[in-house]
């Protein structure tokens, strides 16, 4: 049987049958989906002297949103790598919002060589994006080696002004929450309620199991 593990980007791991999955960052974020000056509209901060911490509530706000939507918010890359094939050979990307395949990489046991996009297909339709060979192929077998197979997406909306406005609301009440509590490190905590939170719920993408 196949082992079943995986290691996530923030933490505990999302869990795909059949295969040890790592995400890890290749590319940033060039922006957010919110901009200081939206933000210190919503809070009524007219000067600059907190520019600099407003701006790294932003970057924090949005993670928080990414991580509990499962979903990519702002164009970024990443790179899914994986110990072996799964099971029965589809790949599912265990990240929403994914806009583009950039490569697929196999381990030769000497370096990674690149799978030529003629022999796989990418489907972005679903929820979650797969990566399958084409038909009637199998992927290239990988070396031997841990964490032989890297494949690099793309995730994310194109820019702020394609992100919902609901993510964009809940990110700033995040913001205004930590920046209005931000002496009291027992209150530097989400702004939970169902109503806030229910602003996620028709962009969380499901963690595969």
């Amino acid at each position: 049987q196949c082992p079943a593990q995986v290691v996530g980007a923030a933490g505990p791991a999302q869990v795909r049958s059949g295969v040890s999955v790592t995400l890890r960052l290749a590319v940033a974020p060039a922006t957010e989906p919110v901009s200081a000056s939206e933000a210190k509209a919503h809070m009524r901060v007219s000067g600059s002297g907190d520019d600099t911490y407003i701006g790294a509530l932003i970057t924090a706000a949005r993670q928080l949103a990414e991580q509990k939507c499962n979903r990519a918010l702002i164009t970024q890359t990443w790179d899914l790598v994986l110990d072996a094939w799964p099971c029965d050979g589809v790949v599912q990307i265990p990240l929403g919002g994914v806009t583009a395949v950039s490569s697929v990489k196999v381990h030769d046991g000497t370096s990674l060589q690149t799978v030529s996009s003629s022999l796989y297909q990418v489907a972005l339709t679903g929820v979650l994006a797969r990566v399958v060979p084409v038909w009637g192929t199998l992927w290239p077998t990988p070396a031997d080696r841990l964490e032989p197979i890297e494949i690099r997406f793309v995730a994310g909306y194109a820019d702020a002004a394609s992100v919902p406005a609901a993510i964009k609301q809940w990110m700033l009440l995040q913001i205004g929450h930590l920046y209005e509590h931000r002496e009291s490190a027992s209150d530097f905590q989400v702004y939970a309620t169902p109503y806030v939170d229910g602003l996620l719920d028709p962009y969380r993408c499901p963690v595969v199991a």
